[in-house]
């Protein structure tokens, strides 16, 4: 991972949309990097799983450091 590269970041779980741009902005900001988000529920993420989608198996195929 380049320090220079954007930050694509996937969030899974209950939020409130406006709430977690405005968080993803601000660290933007003090990163000076751009963030890219995919947002998905808990439903969305285990349908997406089962079902084997190609986005979230590339995803978990690369480098990826996990957020709890």
């Amino acid at each position: 991972m380049s320090d220079e590269s954007d930050i694509d970041i996937l969030v899974v779980g209950s939020f409130k949309t406006t709430e977690l741009q405005k968080v993803l902005l601000e660290v933007q900001k003090l990163s000076g990097r751009e963030i890219n988000s995919v947002e998905l529920l808990n439903n969305e993420f285990n349908k997406k799983m089962e079902e084997k989608d190609e986005l979230l198996i590339y995803i978990f195929s690369k480098e990826h450091i996990k957020i709890i």
